[in-house]
């Protein structure tokens, strides 16, 4: 009884210490985890003495234990998730989150909804992702539906954005400190700060307010660095048409960026998507399951007997 106590109430700290080396910062986040690890162990713990008996004593702790399941499972798959908006040329790869995409266009499907053809590679993975985006005369617009891969470390979703024409590059990065402003055709940019953020992965975020056609946004790109491989990675953000704005390169001495801005619109159309990695999102399922199963179990139980027996909870 003692050794089982013990290992219950290792459980819960050894989880939560688990996903803060994994990289989860959260403070709520962390407590969420250790108070749902603590009520899964406790709760399988009972559920397992209760199903010795027979089945229907062991149904409240099944289903406790799926909530707490269900739980943890929100918050490491949302602690952990990421997701990159990225611009899609036709026949262009392009690397987003550790994934090669490519873009061979849309094309008609036997439903009558057009369907966009990525082909994703790495990580192990090998797929053509067809998310759905089609034109809706009821809706008066764009329908969009995400391609979605599981397997059992996660999900991985495509969406479909925006169909966006050309974009080059102007000629050069420009370089600029925070103030500064330059325009390129009918669009202003002006560099509002440089926010640093110092991990293993280096991360040197512009914030950058681009007017254009009437209206103000705030642009994030970045620079990643990797600090052990010195690696350079630019993540940049893209302007409301899809066309994209990067960080090329920064000069931590000055207080610089070179901004890669977009010139005019031009070229073959392209395909804005977002990919997001949702990591133990099957922690989520699995808790939703034994809740649901508990709840049935208890109704089949309730339609067959009377009052609950001795050490049998009610509900």
């Amino acid at each position: 009884m003692t050794s089982a106590s013990g290992i219950r109430g290792a459980a819960a700290p050894a989880a939560a210490a688990g996903v803060v080396v994994a990289g989860l910062r959260a403070p709520l986040g962390v407590a969420i985890v250790l108070a749902a690890a603590f009520a899964l162990s406790a709760n399988a713990t009972a559920a397992a003495r209760g199903f010795r008996p027979g089945w229907r004593y062991g149904l409240a702790g099944l289903g406790h234990a799926g909530v707490a399941l269900l739980l943890v499972g929100v918050v490491v798959s949302s602690g952990f998730g990421r997701s990159e908006r990225v611009v899609l040329r036709p026949g262009q790869e392009r690397e987003v989150l550790g994934y090669r995409l490519t873009y061979e266009g849309i094309h008609p499907h036997a439903d009558g909804r057009d369907r966009a053809r990525v082909a994703v590679s790495g990580r192990g993975a090998g797929f053509v992702a067809t998310p759905a985006y089609y034109w809706s005369d009821t809706m008066r617009g764009f329908m969009k539906t995400p391609h979605i891969e599981r397997s059992l470390t996660g999900d991985l979703y495509l969406e479909p954005i925006d169909v966006v024409g050309g974009g080059e590059k102007a000629e050069g990065p420009v370089w600029m400190a925070v103030g500064d402003a330059h325009r390129v055709g009918e669009a202003s940019y002006r560099l509002l700060g440089i926010e640093p953020e110092a991990d293993e992965v280096m991360r040197i975020v512009a914030r950058v307010e681009v007017s254009a056609g009437g209206r103000t946004d705030i642009l994030r790109p970045a620079l990643e660095i990797d600090m052990r491989s010195r690696e350079r990675r630019g993540v940049p953000d893209c302007l409301p048409d899809g066309r994209e704005l990067e960080v090329v390169a920064a000069d931590p001495m000055t207080g610089r960026v070179a901004l890669g801005l977009p010139a005019e619109p031009a070229g073959l159309p392209g395909l804005v998507v977002e990919l997001s990695l949702k990591p133990f999102i099957g922690l989520i399922w699995l808790g939703a399951a034994l809740v649901v199963l508990s709840l049935a179990l208890a109704a089949v139980r309730r339609s067959t007997e009377g009052p609950p027996g001795p050490g049998e909870v009610a509900g």
